[in-house]
């Protein structure tokens, strides 16, 4: 659990000259700063942060709240910062002790979610129905049951059962953790169940592959929303029935954007990557704009079908909406252009990329390996651990398969040894 130390310093801080509040900026003012803003440049961010502080507004709960949800954008990877925020807030309010919860279950820190929950308690800040979908949520993802238990009971001692988002979230923890009884418990006995609890319910038993018990349940709605049918044609695709998962799809009257990933990525895992680009046309037929998770599937198809213009006119596309180029999208075209040879282009969206994950990196190197370019793999590889990015296992097999190909045994060798030793 992250605590405060006296070497904690906060990423802006004022000057003695500087402690006298200045600024005649009001709160509204800050908090429209910060909430349009500051998610797009953290360099601005921080300026932002030095007006706040010479305004004397960071007592502020709201603001210094605001100012740490925008710290903790796992845009900026840097959740530490948001704990030193964190530990410079003046007694921190539940609005404030909300924020740092849901910042650490989004930034893949699960446990200190549940830390600073404790934590929360210990200084009488009270909860409300806004902590604790974060938190169970937070014990599923951290396997920690008995925790998830224990909040379980705290939420009916506050007799906020009744909370359909707080429902939805135990419901889907109990099902994470493999306690499909007591989900359904939940389900049952804890008030009138809305169409998210049920769809929460549903999604849980397609994850522990129990089809006819989803089947069972999505028939007994009688209320059925969008996002339910999406939870039926995801969770049969997930368990192998990608035609079952294909009638219902074709029986929605009404199809959002999850509806066509859904299909479209069922139809990828299955290996049907000709189907996967069917529906995809069918959807730009019916004028539905992809978003990013969609276009990243239909690349996966393209390379695996070597559907070159496909993937050609998705890269276009990307470029004339124009959508950010993130690590994702980026590795998916990355991928390819390469396995449909054209590793020139590859190359030219790798190095374009502001952001690239070790996926990324995986991508570029057994592209130019499959394709015999032993030498330029191992560069790229010298390339990454320069930049300080962690190899894995992929990273060796690509490498091992490019110096394979070109007879380079030694090399091959010597790369194994640098990575047992990194």
């Amino acid at each position: 659990m992250h605590t405060a130390t006296t070497t904690t310093h906060l990423p802006y801080h004022l000057s003695p000259a500087e402690n006298k509040p200045t600024s005649k900026l009001t709160q509204k003012t800050i908090l429209d700063l910060l909430n349009s803003k500051c998610n797009a440049s953290f360099q601005y961010l921080k300026q932002i942060h030095a007006v706040i502080l010479r305004s004397g507004h960071f007592e502020d709960h709201y603001v210094s709240g605001t100012l740490l949800k925008c710290y903790a954008n796992p845009h900026f990877k840097n959740i530490d910062l948001a704990f030193t925020v964190f530990d410079h807030v003046p007694k921190p309010n539940v609005f404030v002790y909300n924020i740092i919860i849901k910042a650490c279950l989004d930034n893949d820190e699960p446990f200190k979610a549940i830390c600073f929950y404790y934590k929360m308690v210990a200084a009488n800040a009270r909860p409300n129905k806004f902590t604790y979908p974060s938190l169970l949520k937070a014990c599923g993802v951290a396997t920690a049951a008995k925790e998830g238990v224990q909040l379980h009971g705290h939420v009916i001692k506050q007799g906020l059962t009744g909370d359909v988002h707080i429902r939805s979230a135990g419901i889907q923890m109990y099902a994470t953790l493999g306690h499909m009884a007591a989900a359904r418990r939940m389900l049952d006995e804890d008030g009138e169940s809305d169409v998210i609890c049920f769809n929460a319910m549903i999604d849980g038993y397609y994850k522990f592959g129990d089809v006819d018990s989803a089947k069972e349940l999505f028939e007994k709605m009688e209320d059925r929303s969008v996002g339910s049918w999406n939870v039926m044609v995801s969770g049969l695709a997930k368990n192998g029935m990608v035609k079952e998962a294909r009638e219902l799809f074709n029986d929605m009257r009404e199809k959002d954007e999850i509806s066509w990933s859904s299909m479209i990525d069922g139809y990828i895992k299955g290996g049907n990557y000709k189907e996967a680009l069917e529906v995809f046309n069918v959807m730009q037929e019916e004028k539905i704009r992809p978003k990013k998770f969609v276009l990243s599937s239909v690349l996966a198809a393209c390379a695996n079908l070597g559907a070159l213009d496909q993937g050609r006119w998705i890269h276009a596309y990307v470029k004339k909406n124009p959508m950010y180029l993130d690590a994702v999208l980026g590795t998916a075209l990355v991928d390819m252009y390469a396995k449909c040879g054209r590793l020139d282009m590859a190359w030219d969206v790798f190095e374009t990329m502001k952001e690239k994950e070790v996926f990324t990196w995986n991508a570029m190197i057994c592209g130019l390996a499959m394709h015999g370019r032993a030498e330029d793999a191992i560069k790229l590889f010298l390339k990454m651990q320069k930049e300080k990015v962690r190899s894995n296992e992929i990273t060796f097999v690509g490498l091992l398969n490019a110096c394979a190909h070109k007879g380079m045994v030694d090399e091959g060798l010597n790369i194994l040894d640098s990575m047992e030793k990194d």
